[in-house]
């Protein structure tokens, strides 16, 4: 019966730090040198992001950027809802990025952590240490 339920765990972000961590991937374009010249717009909607790029290829650079910036900030990656990279008008791709709390289902007996290594496991790794 216990097999039967589930529950949903919810995970609130904050809206500062995504903008913080979205200036820092402005600021990152300007300066990098393979952007140079190349059309790279990020705008930011109340709860979604546009991503307007020359190609899938620097779309899917700024992803990274993103990801990685979000991930500095202490922001999950699962706030994000990547749509896909669609044509656009004048030779440019677009991407739509739906940014909300973060929520999944999960099973009774895993773990409600959202995100990062349990204090278990981090436990058990430094019990892990070679006797001799």
């Amino acid at each position: 019966m216990a097999g039967e339920f589930s529950f949903d765990v919810v995970s609130e972000f904050d809206a500062q730090e995504l903008r913080n961590a979205l200036d820092q991937v402005r600021r990152e374009i300007a300066t990098r040198f393979d952007f140079k010249g190349a059309t790279a717009e990020i705008t930011q909607e109340k709860d979604a992001l546009a991503i307007l790029a020359d190609s899938e290829l620097r779309a899917k650079s700024i992803r990274e950027l993103i990801e990685s910036k979000a991930i500095r900030r202490s922001l999950s990656l699962k706030i994000f809802d990547w749509g896909a990279i669609e044509q656009a008008g004048g030779m440019k791709v677009r991407q739509h990025v739906a940014c909300g709390a973060g929520s999944r289902t999960t099973s009774p007996g895993r773990s409600r952590r959202s995100c990062g290594t349990s204090s278990r496991r981090r436990r058990d790794r430094s019990r892990a240490t070679p006797s001799g």
